[in-house]
């Protein structure tokens, strides 16, 4: 796709998940120095949380922040979104695995994983990643484990991010601390 919009006249092209840095770094080619400068990217703090050594990382909360910056607000908003969209989708997710239904379980796992990755939901993904394997293979079936692994992994990453979210400090949490409204930023 790059290259056809390259062709087409396009000057530059990003994929999604759009990744503060990658904007920051297009800007720089089209804005003066000063500009660029001006805009601001966080890795965030290094945080993985796994139940043990050896298991997948269940939540990686380094993750969000390079999509979305360090904004307390948003972070919790976009985790918040991504949980309520894990309860309504896991469940069709796991009635489509107990029926065997593979166009409607590769549907949704290949939406579920690039919103788990872009939380940093890695065992989500991971998984979301090998259902959709699964799917495009053809002639392959599902059975009960993979309901109940798709259904054990959403329950760890809802408590892991809950977690993660009732320990990020929001705004009136932090002195000095402001949402930035866009405005002259």
């Amino acid at each position: 796709e790059a290259r056809r919009a390259e062709e087409a006249g396009v000057d530059e092209y990003l994929t999604k998940p759009l990744q503060l840095q990658s904007l920051k770094d297009a800007l720089g080619r089209f804005l003066k120095p000063t500009d660029v400068n001006q805009l601001q990217t966080g890795a965030g703090e290094l945080a993985t949380c796994q139940e043990s050594p050896g298991d997948p990382v269940v939540f990686d909360r380094s993750v969000l922040p390079v999509l979305v910056g360090d904004d307390a607000q948003a972070i919790t908003e976009c985790l918040d979104e991504y949980l309520d969209s894990l309860a309504d989708i896991g469940l069709t997710l796991a009635q489509a695995i107990r029926s065997n239904d593979l166009t409607v379980v590769g549907q949704i796992v290949h939406r579920m994983k690039s919103s788990s990755l872009s939380v940093g939901a890695m065992e989500m993904q991971m998984l979301c990643l090998n259902l959709e394997t699964i799917c495009q293979q053809g002639g392959a079936s599902f059975d009960e484990s993979d309901a109940q692994r798709l259904e054990l992994a959403m329950d760890r990453a809802d408590t892991i991010i809950r977690m993660s979210i009732n320990s990020v400090p929001q705004e009136d949490d932090v002195p000095g601390m402001q949402r930035c409204s866009g405005k002259g930023h």
